[in-house]
Order: C-alpha cells, then sequence, then structure tokens
C-alpha cells in the first residue's frame, strides 16, 4: 500500500535492495545512517515522510547527506484522532467512511491500512471535524 507523501520500511528497503529489518534498525538509530530516520507511526505502523525518505535514498546511494526540513503539516489523521478533535465517537467516524450512515451527504475518504485503522487525508479529516461542530 502506497499512501501519498509517505514511504513504509518495506517500500525503502525494496527500493534499495536491503532488507526491511536494516531500515527498521535505521528509524530506530542501530544502522549507518548518521541521523535519526523520523517517522509517522499510525498504530503499530510506521511511514517515513517523503523528503527523509529521498534524502535517505540519496545517502544510501551516493554517502552524501542532504538538508532537510522537518514535516509540520499533518498528512492524515485516524479515526481516534478526528473523533477526539471533532467530540464525536470512534464508530460516527467509521461510519461516515463507509457510509453505512444516513447522516453523512458522502462518504468520508480514506485508507484502511489495518484491520480497524482507517486513514483519512488532512483536507478531508478538517472538512469532516468542521462540519460535526455544533452550530451557534
Amino acid at each position: 500500500m502506497k499512501l501519498e507523501g509517505l514511504w513504509s520500511p518495506l517500500q525503502l528497503a525494496n527500493a534499495l535492495g536491503v532488507h526491511r529489518q536494516t531500515v527498521v534498525d535505521t528509524i530506530n538509530g542501530k544502522g549507518k545512517y548518521p541521523r535519526l530516520l523520523p517517522v509517522v507511526r499510525f498504530g503499530q505502523l510506521l511511514f517515513v515522510p517523503e523528503e527523509h525518505a529521498q534524502a535517505f535514498l540519496h545517502w544510501s546511494r551516493t554517502g552524501e547527506l542532504l538538508d532537510v526540513r522537518d514535516l509540520s503539516e499533518k498528512l492524515y489523521w485516524t479515526t481516534d484522532e478526528i473523533a477526539r478533535a471533532s467530540g464525536v465517537h470512534r464508530s460516527t467516524v467509521t461510519k461516515a467512511i463507509t457510509g453505512r450512515s444516513g447522516k453523512y451527504a458522502s462518504r468520508l475518504p480514506a485508507i484502511k491500512v489495518q484491520e480497524k485503522t482507517w486513514l483519512v487525508r488532512n483536507a478531508d479529516a478538517l472538512a469532516f471535524i468542521e462540519e460535526c461542530k455544533p452550530k451557534k
């Protein structure tokens, strides 16, 4: 599964032709990479932001370190994060994703990454949170 703007350790390993554990060791600071490889964590899943993944690939191929800015924008939200931010129950968010509730006009677009873990793009999550806020 490819998430826009994020690389899984397996995708990085495949791009480099190494074992996935080699990339996980780098994420944990045990590899030869001279800096920590930052990750975004969704439950037990790890993803490396695009810019850091490209810098790691470049270093692996050339030995040259690139300057990388920190990722400040949130790319994806989990159902739990959306529920907390909007003040609704997680099942309400899941129903909006799956379309099992007639309350929401359109389904909330999401990517299923684990059995109960859905990821929603930042713009869609913010629109849903705004829609759920009480009207004044």
